[in-house]
């Protein structure tokens, strides 16, 4: 098999030193730690006493101080009115769209009639008769505990694995309003925030995203598709766009195929050793047939797939679409090679450059459509122009145009300027929006009218007139190709996956607080008290590295929406 000549010939970037991609599992281990609760108090001395009180104090006196104030709130007396009837009312579901950003108001009956359909698929979805969450723990420490009889994991990394006090995932699904069907179907969700199985599809996702970067089909995104056509000569004859999306991707994979695609990736391409890559391969087993979760007083296993929602789904697919693509795609058995003259995918969205007729076309999506994979695929073809993710695709003078692509669905999603935010995050979002179409449309005519979008959208949202005009002219003088050096490099991580560099000796102290209005008083507070610490020659020494202050995100409505999913438990 010739693959690097499919490679080449499908206008993507190949290995040039067929080298292995991979991390290391002992310089991972940091990064897979649970919090620890130790507190060193024999060195808690006077000095340490003293800043806490101190700080203590002025923190009650600020709270005193300011809770008698007026709370600026954005929301009006009718409007949250409106919002707990909303929330109190048991008939109704409140779900965000699964495209575009709207939010869907549905009958609960017909939420839960949508999920059991959905549920009611057998050879995806089987009823359990209990929650099977303490024999699948037991389960799952004997897989740790064989890893640990190899030295393949330590007793840290098992603590970080298996949770003290698991929850059952829950199924949820998001209304797809773009589709023509009335109520709308869903697409799946399973929310495993809390899981048993939650931190090992973070430990495994962690070493199968090397192998997914060094995909010769992998695109990270919208920007990187421009990157890769930026030099692209549209001068063949006969020359069109095509788009190709799989069909429930994350709930078709077989478990035999989707493990038999991991392996192949591993065995072939991973510089890991062969107890490691049982060790994965087991544990992706675990995690695809002990997917358990619960809807409406029952319990289900999924026995087909993998979660969407899950941490490794995403490099799952990936893979098992790669997996395929180099079977079938960069093969020279693919008798349409020749047709295929750019090959580009986002997880389950494919693009393609089709040099050839329609006719040959729906040969080729017959073709791929006879598999024995269980892969589905849904096509366009477009003689002109294509939507792709969040851009439209056409050409000029033989070279590729582009501008953004807003769905018919889509809702003024900018942040409200009267968040609950960081100021200086309220503040640069015009500017970062400016910049991203500042980077996707291509023609400056297309920059403007696409500009004027947003402007009247900021403005919406109630950000300051002068505000947006600022960071326009400022995007506005921006040379357009620096805005993709990023992406320079990321072909080049297909191969190389950079270690990380820890320089803890240089590192500055992060104090980490949760947003408010009055953050710039507690900080104040804080770094008023320091010279306290300071008195103390170890703990100068250590605050005379620098520090700084970051924040979490405060309660939304949609942590509201999200709490109301986790009650469903």
């Amino acid at each position: 098999m010739n693959v690097l000549l499919q490679l080449e010939q499908l206008n993507r970037e190949t290995d040039p030193e067929s080298g292995r991609v991979g991390v290391s599992l002992s310089e991972s281990k940091s990064r897979f730690r649970s919090k620890s609760t130790f507190y060193p108090t024999h060195l808690r001395d006077n000095i340490v006493n003293m800043f806490q009180k101190n700080v203590e104090t002025e923190l009650s006196l600020l709270h005193e101080t300011t809770s008698d104030l007026p709370s600026r709130n954005n929301l009006t007396m009718k409007e949250k009115r409106a919002l707990n009837t909303l929330k109190n009312d048991h008939n109704i579901v409140i779900r965000k769209a699964d495209k575009g950003g709207q939010i869907v108001i549905l009958n609960k009956s017909d939420y839960v009639f949508e999920a059991h359909r959905q549920l009611s698929d057998r050879e995806t979805y089987l009823p359990l008769e209990k929650s099977p969450l303490n024999i699948y723990a037991s389960e799952l420490d004997a897989l740790l505990q064989e890893a640990s009889s190899f030295n393949i994991i330590d007793d840290k990394l098992i603590a970080y694995i298996k949770k003290d006090t698991p929850k059952s995932a829950i199924f949820h699904h998001l209304p797809k309003i773009h589709k023509k069907e009335r109520p709308p179907v869903g697409r799946p969700i399973i929310a495993g925030i809390g899981s048993l199985g939650e931190n090992l599809c973070e430990f495994i996702d962690h070493f199968l995203q090397p192998l997914v970067l060094r995909l010769p089909s992998y695109l990270r995104d919208s920007g990187h598709l421009l990157h890769s056509l930026n030099n692209y000569q549209w001068n063949l004859p006969n020359l069109k766009w095509a788009s190709i999306d799989v069909a429930s991707l994350y709930s078709c994979i077989p478990h035999d195929l989707g493990l038999q695609a991991i392996e192949f990736h591993l065995n072939q391409y991973s510089t890991y050793d062969s107890n490691f890559i049982t060790f994965l391969l087991k544990s992706i087993y675990f995690l695809l047939t002990h997917n358990f979760f619960y809807f409406d007083k029952k319990y289900y296993l999924q026995c087909r797939g993998t979660a969407m929602g899950a941490k490794f789904a995403p490099s799952y697919a990936n893979l098992f679409l790669g997996w395929w693509e180099e079977l079938h795609i960069y093969s020279e058995n693919n008798h349409f090679s020749d047709n295929i003259q750019y090959y580009g995918r986002y997880i389950d969205d494919i693009i393609i450059i089709w040099s050839g007729t329609d006719e040959q076309f729906n040969d080729f999506i017959k073709h791929i459509n006879t598999n024995n994979y269980n892969l589905q695929f849904t096509s366009e073809i477009h003689h002109t122009s294509i939507n792709f993710l969040d851009i439209t695709l056409s050409t000029f003078n033989h070279s590729v145009t582009s501008t953004i692509f807003r769905k018919e669905c889509s809702a003024n999603t900018l942040l409200e300027a009267t968040s609950c935010h960081p100021r200086h995050s309220i503040l640069n979002i015009p500017y970062s929006q400016f910049l991203r179409i500042r980077r996707i449309c291509s023609e400056e005519t297309e920059f403007m009218s696409q500009s004027t979008d947003l402007y009247y959208r900021l403005l919406d949202r109630g950000y300051p007139k002068k505000n947006i005009i600022k960071a326009f002219e400022r995007a506005a003088t921006v040379d357009r190709s620096s805005l993709f050096d990023r992406y320079k490099t990321c072909d080049s991580k297909k191969f190389k996956h950079k270690k990380n560099v820890h320089k803890k000796d240089n590192a500055s102290l992060t104090c980490i607080l949760t947003y408010s209005p009055q953050l710039n008083m507690i900080e104040k507070i804080i770094n008023n008290n320091l010279t306290i610490l300071k008195t103390d020659p170890i703990l100068r020494q250590i605050l005379n590295k620098g520090h700084r202050f970051v924040t979490r995100k405060t309660e939304t409505l949609n942590f509201q929406e999200e709490e109301k999913i986790e009650d469903s438990r």
